[in-house]
């Protein structure tokens, strides 16, 4: 798989690329090749790839690429046109939410969980609330349990029609927002994660600390993705089908702690392919 953040992510064949031959499948590679060669302005095609009406597969490439390599205006500018693009399907709208709040810039996260109180289908399934704690909390905690269940609408017959406490949990993540942004003031418009400006270095280490004490979990899933997008590494040996391989994985971890200067990446700042993405 390509754009796979469990594959091959970021470094891949032209070729294996199925959707290449769609409109919206050659835009997207477009934008990968641009981006990669430091031309973040082709980042504004993002909305193009959305109006070529693109397959689900192409709607999910784009979503996971879209947060590694738009610069700050230009997300929070094509947020509401994906949106609306994406003709009120709950669940492509939840992916939307997900990929503003992988960036890891604040104002994009307070964009997500506005979109999302909105206009997505809350259930106990969505994946948005761990992306919210990865961003704003040192390990996972309150916003990582999402909206609560409202105990007037619990019916074991008719799960569907259960309700949260959506607006109550958006209100909670704001006011988290706000109190990382009184702790980092002078990092508004930065990345964070684990609730601090990323440190790529520290990242690195950390998620060799994480594979060596876990056997998988999503916080690899989310390291690998950021230190490959940050450094231009290729990292696709982590994973083999899809399962987390950890002996190849730490190994190349290692080996980019030898290969790479990390200091060079300032803390904060986004980086995608060794080259600073402009605000």
């Amino acid at each position: 798989m390509t754009f796979s953040t469990r594959g091959k992510l970021f470094h891949f064949a032209t070729t294996e690329f199925r959707s290449r031959s769609t409109p919206a499948g050659a835009q997207l590679m477009q934008i990968l090749n641009e981006c990669k060669a430091g031309n973040f302005a082709a980042a504004s095609a993002f909305r193009r790839v959305f109006e070529l009406s693109p397959s689900i597969d192409v709607i999910i490439d784009a979503l996971t690429l879209f947060p590694y390599v738009t610069p700050r205006s230009l997300l929070l500018e094509l947020a509401d046109p994906i949106r609306h693009l994406l003709n009120s399907d709950s669940q492509s709208i939840e992916w939307l939410c997900i990929a503003l709040t992988r960036s890891g810039m604040l104002d994009a996260t307070r964009k997500a969980v506005l979109i999302y109180k909105d206009d997505v289908t809350v259930s106990s399934e969505t994946d948005l609330p761990y992306h919210l704690s990865i961003t704003l909390e040192s390990s996972l905690s309150e916003v990582f349990y999402g909206p609560q269940l409202l105990p007037d609408s619990i019916d074991e017959y008719e799960p569907e029609r259960r309700e949260y406490a959506v607006s109550e949990y958006v209100e909670f993540v704001e006011s988290k927002i706000e109190e990382v942004i009184r702790k980092f003031p002078n990092y508004y418009r930065k990345l964070f994660l684990y609730g601090k400006p990323i440190d790529i270095e520290e990242l690195v280490i950390k998620l060799i600390n994480t594979i060596a004490e876990t056997y998988d979990n999503e916080d690899v899933v989310v390291g690998r993705s950021l230190i490959e997008a940050f450094t231009g590494v290729d990292l696709s040996n982590f994973y083999r089908n899809i399962q987390l391989d950890r002996k190849p994985a730490t190994a190349a971890l290692e080996q980019l702690l030898d290969d790479v200067d990390l200091s060079e990446f300032r803390p904060g700042v986004r980086y995608f392919f060794g080259r600073e993405i402009p605000e």
